[in-house]
Formats: C-alpha cells, structure tokens, sequence
C-alpha cells in the first residue's frame, strides 16, 4: 500500500511526519532519516491493528485539511510509504 506522509520542521529541531489516509498517525524524529523510520513504523502499526479488529484499512491518500500557513510550514516531498500488502488476519508466532 502506498501513502503520502508529510514532514513538519520543528522551530526548535527535529521533525514531526503525518500520514494523513491514517488518522491520527503521527511520530516524530530528531533526523528525516529518522522520522521516517518512526512513521514506517506507526503505520504498520496502524494497519496491523485495523486488520486485528476487523476494521476495514485505509487506503490512497487521503489529503490534509491544512490552513494556508499550515501548508507554508509544512515540507511537501514526494515521500511514497510503502507497506507489504496485507491479506487475512494477522498470524500470531
């Protein structure tokens, strides 16, 4: 599965990434490398507790109500996270 995250600069350092298809998906880092392993991380967390509860998951993605100053502040790249496909419920080892 394919979602758009979105990175904010934090005034005093660090960054916080948003995945905006996955509410309230949200982590932070004090790196880009960083954060974006911390958001990887999340949302497969995100999903695999969809698929635990039976709850449908996300999917695309879904755009960010943002007001303009929110946009200005916010780093807009073309990060692509990629999750493994998912099928069935989860196996438990």
């Amino acid at each position: 599965m394919r979602y758009t995250v979105i990175l904010e600069q934090e005034p005093d350092g660090g960054y916080v990434a948003t995945v905006p298809a996955l509410l309230g998906c949200v982590s932070q880092g004090d790196t880009r490398d960083e954060v974006l392993k911390n958001i990887r991380e999340a949302a497969d967390l995100y999903v695999d507790d969809c698929i635990a509860s039976g709850d449908p998951v996300p999917t695309g993605s879904a755009s960010a109500n943002e007001t303009e100053d929110e946009a200005r502040s916010n780093i807009r790249a073309a990060i692509d996270l990629y999750l493994a496909e998912r099928r069935g419920p989860l196996q438990t080892m």
